[in-house]
């Protein structure tokens, strides 16, 4: 509500409504009773919403010589107040989603859970783009174009087959192009490699048409699962 108050021209991502994600599957508890994901458990509860007055308050104070937007840095230049807080209250809220997201995603990975790993994997990705709350991806638009040939080519094969197929991903680095991070879930080998080749087949459509000349190119690296980062004692 209050992001909404302050730039209600650009709300950009979606509110997360943890309780929502899989059909509340994150609220469902283990076999013996126990939080079945208990770093949400107080998430979960129904925050004190602001009140229409405290809002006004906020938007007031934001207005006169209670903030200064930091003008030098170029997601603020050329805004209002109301917008460049507004970006400050979107990148708050994608930290405060990824806190709880990324955690959630380990959870869901060491249980086997590859459906709802590749939910929490989307909503991370959501907001990482241009059109969400980080903004991080790059105005040059190669990220988010590369994601778009990706769900576009798993959307096209999951229509043709009675297999399972989807994909799911977000973005990886400092933004502004690189890499991007995909899960294809699927039980047919050859239907990924499909889906591989199709995807640089469109991303050259894209990158020809908008930076000719210049070569860009998608690369498939298929990683090695791991344990990942721990404490070594």
């Amino acid at each position: 509500r209050l992001i909404a108050a302050v730039a209600p021209a650009n709300p950009a991502s979606k509110p997360v409504r943890l309780e929502n994600i899989k059909m509340g599957a994150l609220a469902a508890a283990a076999p013996d009773g126990s939080p079945k994901f208990p770093s949400i458990k107080a998430e979960l509860a129904e925050p004190e919403p602001l009140g229409h007055q405290k809002i006004q308050e906020i938007v007031a104070a934001a207005k006169g010589d209670a903030y200064d937007p930091p003008s030098d840095l170029p997601m603020h230049k050329g805004k209002t107040k109301l917008e460049s807080l507004g970006v400050l209250l979107r990148r708050m809220r994608h930290q405060k989603m990824s806190s709880l997201l990324v955690p959630l995603a380990g959870a869901a990975a060491a249980q086997g859970d590859s459906a709802l790993f590749g939910t929490l994997l989307d909503l991370e990705g959501e907001s990482l783009r241009m059109s969400g709350d980080f903004q991080i991806t790059g105005d040059n638009g190669a990220q988010d174009a590369l994601l778009d040939c990706a769900f576009e080519v798993g959307a096209e094969i999951a229509a043709d087959t009675s297999v399972e197929f989807s994909v799911h991903g977000r973005m990886l680095g400092g933004g502004g192009g690189g890499n991007v991070l995909l899960m294809v879930v699927t039980g047919d080998a050859t239907l990924r490699t499909k889906w591989e080749e199709r995807v640089k087949d469109y991303y050259q459509e894209w990158a020809d048409a908008k930076y000719p000349g210049q070569g860009i190119r998608a690369t498939v690296i298929i990683p090695a699962m791991s344990a990942g980062a721990r404490v070594l004692p």
